[in-house]
This record gives C-alpha cells, structure tokens and sequence, in this order.
C-alpha cells in the first residue's frame, strides 16, 4: 500500500470513528490492516487552530492551506520525530493531531516548545486543545466533542496557547447584559470604521454591566472574558494577532486582573480605545498603499501594464494587489484598465486630433 494512499486511508477511517459512521464491529479489524496498532489503546488528541490568515486568502489556491499545515506538521516532525501521531483535517482553519502517548505532561511540554517556532517561522497565530489521555478508540468521538467545544471557548483565556480541561474557567448564572445582537454591532461599527458610535456603545456596554451591587466575583470574570472574546473577534475580523496588541498594550492587560468595577471598567475603555487607534492606523496605511497603487495605473496603463508589473513595483502579491483595487474601486484589475483607456480615447476623439483609426490602434 502506498504512503499516501495508507495515509488517506487512515485519515478516513478516523473521521468515520469521530463522527460515529463506523461500525464498532469492524474497527479491531482495520486496526491492523492501516499501520494503527499503537493506537488501538487510545492516547490523547490535540486540536490546533491556526490563526492570522483569512478565510478569503486560504481559499485563493485550494492548495494554500493544506501547504501550510503541511509545514507545521514538518516543524512537529523535525522537533520530535519519535513522537508517533496521525493528523487530519477538520476544516480550512482547525486540524486534529492524534497522538498514542497517553502523558499529558509530555504531550503538553512538546507543543508548548513547538508554539513559539511556528509562530515565528510560519506567521501565524496557534492555539491548542489537549484532551485527557483515553483508553479506546471508542472514546474518540466523545473526546473530540469536548476538545472541539473548549476550542470554541479559547476567546475566553488571555494569553493561554495551550488549552486544557482543567483551564476551563469557573463560571456562574448571567448577571450582565451583553447580547449577541450588541456585540455584532460593536463589531459592525469597527469595521466600518465608525469609530464614534463605536466609542459611545463601548462607554455604554462598560457603565451599564460593570456595577458594584449587580456583579460578584464570578460574573465580574465573566463579562470581563465576554469583552476579551470581542477584542479577539475585531483583530480577527482585519487579520492582526491578538498576542502583539497584547504585547503592545501589557501594562493595560495586567489590569484586568483586577476584581476592582472602576479599574475594569477605565481599563476596558483604554483598550478600546487603542485598539480604534491601531484600526486608524491600519485604515490610513491601507489607503495610502490603494492611493499609490491607483495614481501608478492612471500613469502607466497605457504600456501594456499587467497586475504583475504593478504588484512588482510595490512588492506585494498579485493577489493583495487584485483585492485592493477591488475592494477600493468595485472593479477589477483588468476592467479598470480597459476604462482608463476607453475614458482616453474618448477624450481624444473629442479633441479632434487622432482618427477613430488611430485612436483605436494607439489604445
């Protein structure tokens, strides 16, 4: 059997297992047919979640992200290669590694080593989740069930990369207001970049839940982790990692440590407060990079320009560049260069010094 075709092989048979599609009958007898005999007693299963690249750039090339978790799985390989674990797939940003060692410690200390190395030679952001250690590959669905649903929790730790069970965070009947419907709307106005009506809501939502006589220890952990989760949806949303505002703004996190209402509360309206002007910035640098990008076409269409030509004098990607215009102008690359040139030669022929002939050959 072929290394890729048993590798496939393996994978889906996992996924059959997770997702309860396979008859428990035959699972003993596929074991050893697909190479999967150390972990027929189980192990532990790690969940990774790969951040700072957007949906839209990963389904630019079907191939983009699966060369990236390629790379990752490389960097694992070449830091533990006697670590024996089989990886699949979850979906464009999350894949599963399934390792036959069941010591959680061991697991844990390799892919906290592993974090700090992927981040900086791949660019982006990991976060993991660690199962318990099981006994059976009967368990698996269930443990991927729970490692899957604390992934979904991740908004809620600060600085966490690794997450356990036993992070989970204590939690206690709602005694604040903060609805989904308020935070799309404080997310609405970030990305539109309405940043007063963004301020006002903030002041809003921070006044009205951070209250001495309405909040104990637990709900003040809560909300305070319900705002952290918005922070990391917004620098999600324009694709900045949340460890480098972090880094940038440490002494205002620190803060947050507090179970003071009044320290909570400035120390919120601080950090939002810098995170609208990091999305300033961000915006300003945006349209000054479109603003170039367009005056250089409006000078150069005319010589055959291609969107390569253009990417090349900025040095940036073909495909950053083909989404600037597009986003700026509503246009493509393309179209627009064709009306640059329909738009000249109209004025020519108006001018009257060239010929429907020449006008034509000259564009």
């Amino acid at each position: 059997m072929q290394e890729s075709s048993l590798s496939d092989l393996q994978e889906n048979f996992l996924k059959n297992i997770i997702y309860e599609n396979y008859d428990k009958q035959f699972i003993e007898k596929r074991l050893n047919l697909l190479q999967l005999d150390p972990f027929r007693d189980g192990g532990i299963l790690a969940i990774v979640s790969m951040e700072g690249i957007s949906e839209w750039e990963s389904t630019l090339s079907e191939g983009n992200i699966l060369t990236l978790r390629k790379k990752v799985l490389a960097l694992f390989n070449d830091k533990d290669p006697n670590q024996k674990f089989i990886s699949f797939p979850i979906d464009y940003q999350h894949f599963c590694l399934f390792f036959a060692e069941k010591n959680q410690h061991l697991i844990l200390e390799m892919l906290n080593r592993m974090i700090h190395r992927i981040e900086q030679e791949l660019g982006i952001e990991i976060t993991f989740t660690l199962s318990q250690a099981f006994s059976s590959l009967i368990d698996l669905p269930e443990i991927f069930k729970s490692s899957f649903q604390l992934m979904e929790q991740k908004y809620s730790f600060i600085d966490t990369k690794c997450l356990c069970t036993s992070n989970v965070p204590l939690t206690s009947e709602k005694e604040y207001f903060y609805s989904v419907e308020t935070e799309s709307i404080l997310i609405n106005f970030m990305q539109k970049r309405d940043l007063k009506q963004a301020e006002k809501l903030i002041k809003e939502i921070v006044e009205t839940n951070f209250r001495e006589e309405s909040m104990d220890i637990f709900s003040i952990y809560d909300f305070r982790n319900a705002l952290i989760n918005t922070l990391k949806r917004i620098l999600n949303k324009f694709n900045l990692p949340f460890g480098d505002f972090l880094k940038e703004n440490k002494a205002l996190f620190f803060h947050l440590n507090s179970t003071d209402i009044e320290i909570l509360k400035s120390t919120f309206i601080d950090i939002f407060n810098e995170l609208m002007l990091l999305l300033g910035e961000k915006h300003s640098l945006k349209l000054s990079t479109v603003e170039s990008v367009i005056s250089y076409i409006q000078d150069n269409y005319t010589n055959d320009l291609s969107l390569g030509e253009v990417a090349d004098h900025f040095q940036l990607s073909e495909s950053y560049v083909s989404k600037l215009i597009k986003d700026h102008l509503k246009s493509s690359f393309k179209n627009y260069v064709n009306q640059l040139k329909v738009e000249k030669s109209k004025d020519l022929l108006k001018s009257g010094k060239y010929m429907v002939s020449l006008t034509s050959h000259k564009f």
